[in-house]
């Protein structure tokens, strides 16, 4: 059995640390610049776009939750299907999805900051948490039963409580496997993935559902749950083959081959196809039907400041990996991988920009010091840790019936 540990290098950890510090201060430097006119009492004064603020800390926010989330339940979809190649990845795979208790706080920091006023937390994001909104409107008021901040905080911690429940019972059920031979921790967490996907697939297209299409409560879609999980599918894919590749940069994982690489690199153009088909269906729909409930969504995108990223947001989640990805030979190259998974991940956050933007921050938003700085903020804590995971366990698995076969796979 192959016994290889991971060890934070100074160097990684104050890098971390210096992308926090570096995100936090961009973040200040991003409200004093971008300061609002707000009229008080006949007076224009500026304040600080505190509706950008939270727009933003929701969308990086996010953007590192849905990775960890995913990251859970590809392992469980692998355990389902009998996946092997997968294994010498896994502790990645692991490490991810421990990162979902800062999620959680990011969800209950946004809750937690409504008390302050209107312009924090969910009262910037969402306009059914304005009770004089709701007492005017028709729609708001027959969506209150779902839509009002109670029960939103409830389900916020049902969501959270069962994906981190079960992403630290397959961790400490994967643990356990390396000092036991056998397959009895292998059989239980086969059961444990088994209970985790269908309350899995709910939970998630019903926190989409809260969290980003909500931030628009009159209008809806049926494939939105699932296009935010083809999003987070490739997300997450491209995240693990970049680590995987400077894991072995760095010295470590030299069991993961080319052919490893491959089958992620396939996901990720998979499912880049799916995300693709999800997002063109929703529109097309959307456009013939013609339904005024559901055009507000397109119409406010297609037009004015966004039009131009509605574009470019196609272009990189489809066009750029279809075509880096098309042949064999980019699928299993760590530049190629590299190039891509960045391409990807941009990508992605555009994508779920052009979610949330529009219609929280509205005229404030834009791109500039405040977006880059919460994205290097969570971006570091995702980094922090994610290496503070892998140190905590052998680098692949042992004991698991499929390392064998994962040390050997080809393709």
């Amino acid at each position: 059995m192959i016994k290889e540990n991971f060890t934070v290098s100074p160097k990684l950890k104050n890098t971390a640390f210096g992308v926090i510090g570096l995100g936090l201060l961009l973040v200040i430097i991003g409200l004093f610049i971008n300061r609002v006119p707000v009229e008080i009492k006949g007076t224009t004064e500026n304040h600080f776009a505190w509706t950008r603020f939270w727009a933003n800390f929701l969308l990086s926010g996010f953007f590192f939750t849905a990775v960890g989330v995913l990251a859970t339940a590809f392992m469980c979809i692998q355990y389902l299907a009998n996946g092997g190649w997968y294994v010498a990845a896994k502790r990645i795979f692991e490490a991810f999805s421990q990162y979902l208790p800062i999620g959680f706080a990011v969800f209950i920091i946004l809750i937690l900051a409504g008390f302050l006023g209107h312009e924090h937390g969910v009262n910037a994001l969402y306009e059914w948490t304005n009770t004089d909104e709701v007492a005017k409107d028709e729609v708001l008021q027959g969506k209150s039963p779902w839509l009002n901040l109670p029960f939103f905080a409830v389900r916020v911690c049902i969501y959270f409580g069962f994906w981190i429940l079960f992403a630290n019972k397959l961790r400490k059920q994967s643990i356990a496997e390396d000092s036991e031979p056998g397959i009895n921790w292998y059989n239980k967490s086969m059961r444990t993935a088994a209970t985790f996907l269908p309350i899995f697939g709910l939970t998630f297209c019903m926190a989409s559902w809260d969290w980003m299409m909500s931030i628009q409560p009159h209008w809806y879609s049926t494939m939105f749950g699932v296009n935010v999980f083809a999003a987070s599918l490739v997300a997450m894919m491209a995240l693990v083959n970049m680590t995987a590749v400077l894991m072995k940069r760095a010295g470590y994982m030299s069991w993961i081959n080319e052919n490893h690489h491959h089958d992620m690199s396939k996901f990720m153009f998979a499912f880049s196809c799916f995300w693709a088909y999800t997002w063109v269906a929703q529109y097309l729909l959307i456009w013939y039907a013609n339904l005024p409930e559901e055009t507000p969504y397109y119409i406010s995108r297609l037009h004015g400041a966004w039009k131009w990223l509605f574009a470019v947001n196609f272009i990189l989640n489809f066009v750029a990996p279809f075509l880096l990805f098309m042949t064999r030979d980019s699928k299993r190259t760590e530049n190629m991988i590299i190039l891509t998974g960045i391409v990807v991940l941009v990508g992605k956050y555009i994508d779920w920009y052009l979610i949330i933007m529009p219609n929280s921050a509205k005229e404030t938003s834009g791109f500039g010091f405040m977006e880059i700085g919460f994205f290097a903020f969570f971006a570091g804590l995702f980094i922090l840790r994610t290496a503070s995971s892998l140190t905590k366990a052998n680098l692949i698995p042992q004991n698991h019936p499929f390392t064998e076969e994962t040390l050997h796979h080809e393709i």
